[in-house]
């Protein structure tokens, strides 16, 4: 604690001489009305927990909550689904999510989620055409974990409702997720409506990588010295200390950092030599954190330069939106979504009955006793299921 307090100090005393600690002023009345009439839409998807034999098949809805504050006609909500897939995602031609060439479903089903999740988002900035997009999450993400050799490809119909309007049949590198996912972010970029991410839960990388970030431009902007930074960053280390943390003691109520682009790919030895060129070319999201209420941890909020808001405006409202929430302080709208785009168990338990009677009528069809005996155990308790497991008390 008494690092942290040096720490958090020291950082809070160089951001204020730097000019770079900000604060909104909190004026409901006025917020309100300055956003009255303008369209917001909020996005956030939702994974289905299915599970099949052999497989990971991949059931994911992306749902899209639009609002017009201060409209006051039937019009001024709406609730939709923009992308709703429940299929093989990935092309298994090769090494797919039903082939035994790639090991990691995890990967597979964060990088499918990801790449919907941003399909929704274009999906409704094409429909509704708000002045805001909000993502519940981050922005950009990093992406060389994904850029594998054997990491499979999006089928070409997926990629096809991954990138609407896209029109360009997509196949092998053109459909792997690293060049879909660009694509995506280039054309939310090049949206009208100001587009950002809101981050709430915190993150374990130490030194975070807005700190380290924010030393280094103090440093070059001659308010922080070479031994000052490397000692804070030896600290940071030592007690794993991250953005979260530290941003927690700096920050208070309503206050934020001057927003940092932040080049999240790296670092460079980290990206695959096949991508390189590719993942340098991705975007570099305007980052910083925002403390809207005391009693609660600051929220990341990461933003593209272009829309009709500028960033002190963006966090201006993002601020207010959370105060409606004052216990637990993040945007209400994103609250509504992720209720509204969350997958319910019962839906859920559904879809695993659809997927087990596929695969029992795939294996009567396919007339041989082995597979169907296969099937049945899978379908049924195995032998090797814990209920069946030796237990010393009934020997």
């Amino acid at each position: 604690m008494d690092v942290l307090d040096t720490l958090a100090d020291t950082l809070r005393q160089t951001l204020m001489e730097a000019g770079k600690l900000q604060k909104v002023h909190v004026d409901h009345r006025a917020t309100w009305q300055k956003f009255q009439g303008h369209k917001i839409g909020f996005v956030d998807g939702g994974v289905a927990n299915v599970t099949s034999l052999g497989s990971a098949p991949l059931a994911i809805r992306v749902g899209s909550y639009v609002v017009t504050p201060g409209g006051r006609s039937q019009q001024r909500e709406r609730f939709a689904f923009d992308v709703q897939l429940v299929d093989e995602l990935y092309d298994s031609a090769g090494t797919g999510v039903y082939e035994e060439g790639f090991d990691d479903v995890m990967k597979l089903r964060d990088a499918a989620r990801y790449c919907c999740e941003a399909a929704g988002a274009l999906a409704m900035l094409q429909s509704e055409k708000p002045s805001m997009c909000i993502l519940h999450g981050p922005l950009v993400i990093p992406v060389s974990p994904y850029a594998l050799e054997d990491f499979p490809s999006f089928t070409s119909s997926t990629a096809q409702k991954l990138l609407p309007g896209g029109g360009k049949r997509r196949e092998g590198r053109a459909a792997q997720f690293v060049s879909v996912y660009r694509e995506q972010l280039r054309m939310l970029e090049q949206a009208t409506a100001t587009v950002c991410g809101v981050v709430e839960r915190p993150t374990s990388a130490t030194p975070g990588i807005l700190t380290m970030a924010l030393l280094e431009q103090l440093k070059a902007d001659g308010y922080l010295d070479g031994t000052s930074m490397r000692t804070m960053f030896q600290k940071l280390r030592e007690y794993r200390i991250t953005d979260p943390i530290l941003l927690e003691c700096v920050l208070d109520e309503a206050e934020y950092i001057a927003p940092v682009a932040l080049d999240k790919q790296g670092p460079d030895n980290k990206i695959p030599t096949s991508w390189a060129m590719d993942i340098k070319g991705f975007p570099r999201p305007l980052t910083t954190y925002v403390k809207p209420h005391a009693e609660t941890m600051p929220i990341r909020v990461e933003a593209f330069r272009t829309g009709p808001f500028d960033f002190s405006e963006l966090l201006q409202l993002i601020v207010h939106m959370s105060r409606l929430l004052p216990r637990y302080s993040f945007p209400v709208g994103l609250d509504i979504v992720d209720k509204h785009a969350k997958v319910p168990e019962w839906m859920s338990r559904q879809m695993n009955v659809m997927l087990t009677a596929q695969l029992m009528r795939r294996a009567m069809d396919s007339g041989n006793p082995a597979v169907i005996r296969m099937a049945r155990r899978i379908v049924s308790a195995n032998t090797r299921d814990w209920l069946f497991r030796p237990d010393f008390r009934r020997s």
